[in-house]
């Protein structure tokens, strides 16, 4: 807050004006509310029809039992947010929320972790995007999403916003906001991490080479990157290789429990995951990316950035939700980095 002081009819006046706050990181992205419905009777067993190869499995016209009923808030844009602000960082986030009893709880979560909303959009007649969360015992899950407020174009005011970085999850493919915030990020020096989801693959390659072009850090599962670049998902180490030189800046490819792979300036990077107890493997991905780019930013080495976010990752699929597992400082026990050349 600034303080400006003036002289009228021989008093002194105090105005007050907002100053803008220069944030280290700003998530773009979505927000939800979360339920989990947790069962003991939602098996899976394996499914060649299905990319997965497995499949949840129920009886049409059967009543099944729910042992635990969870609800929490997650969107790509929130999970992000957090593990950023327990970094450290400086953190806001932008994304759409409903007028809503779901869009209080975001923002009263938001603001516990000290991130700034002063950026987010409501609207009166769109509901908070909601997803139900169907758990089995093995922590596999099938997630039903209704698409509620999401955020446009018009909605990011860019006068607003003083960030070092922009973090943008899915925004539902909507290209014209990708383009905005590609062009800002450039007219201002502003770093950018992107991690697509469905909606931005669907564009495709050509589509979305001006956003690349303008990215320092892009993160994709295996299964994304065989998809953007067109590739069988079997072949793991073509994938890899190729992935190599989609950005000018950091390529991250996640591989669930073979872990990742970082390509940067001709050099691999790689690293597992902790053997540690897995309960939800949502939010894993949000973890993962979100923790490699905080800890790039926190401690400016590649290496440590990997351990950061394998730690994260592995935290978080050891509780239920995308936030109640996210960490605060980096691990005591790192694993180790693999380093070659391509």
């Amino acid at each position: 807050m600034i303080k400006l002081y003036i002289i009228e009819d021989n008093h002194f006046v105090c105005i007050c004006l907002k100053a803008k706050i220069m944030f280290d990181i700003i998530t773009i992205g979505t927000a939800t509310q979360d339920i989990f419905l947790k069962s003991e009777q939602f098996k899976s067993r394996s499914d060649e029809s299905v990319k997965t190869g497995k499949a949840m499995v129920f009886e049409a016209g059967s009543k099944m039992e729910i042992d635990e009923i969870i609800s929490d808030t997650g969107g790509g844009a929130t999970n992000c947010a957090v593990t950023f602000a327990r970094l450290g960082l400086e953190t806001a986030t932008c994304f759409s929320l409903g007028r809503d009893a779901a869009g209080r709880e975001i923002r009263r979560v938001l603001k516990k972790e000290g991130i700034s909303t002063r950026i987010i959009t409501q609207r009166t007649h769109e509901p908070t995007s909601l997803s139900i969360i169907l758990l089995g015992p093995s922590g596999e899950r099938t997630v039903l999403v209704h698409r509620g407020s999401l955020i446009k174009s018009p909605d990011l005011i860019l006068d607003k916003i003083a960030t070092k970085w922009v973090y943008i999850s899915s925004v539902g493919g909507n290209l014209e906001l990708l383009e905005k915030i590609a062009t800002y990020a450039r007219s201002r020096n502003i770093k950018l991490a992107f991690n697509p989801g469905s909606g931005e693959l669907k564009l495709g390659l050509k589509r979305l080479f001006p956003i690349l072009e303008a990215t320092t850090i892009l993160v994709l599962n295996r299964a994304e990157a065989s998809q953007l670049m067109g590739l069988p998902y079997s072949f793991r180490k073509t994938v890899v290789r190729q992935a190599c030189g989609l950005t000018p800046g950091i390529e991250v490819i996640t591989d669930g429990k073979d872990g990742a792979c970082v390509i940067s300036e001709g050099q691999s990077y790689s690293i597992g995951v902790y053997d540690w107890p897995l309960v939800d493997r949502l939010g894993a991905g949000d973890a993962f990316g979100s923790g490699f780019v905080g800890g790039y930013i926190k401690y400016q080495d590649i290496t440590k950035a990997l351990q950061y976010a394998a730690a994260n990752a592995s935290s978080v699929v050891t509780k239920i939700g995308a936030k109640a597992g996210i960490i605060k400082a980096f691990p005591k026990k790192p694993l180790k980095v693999e380093i070659q050349k391509i």
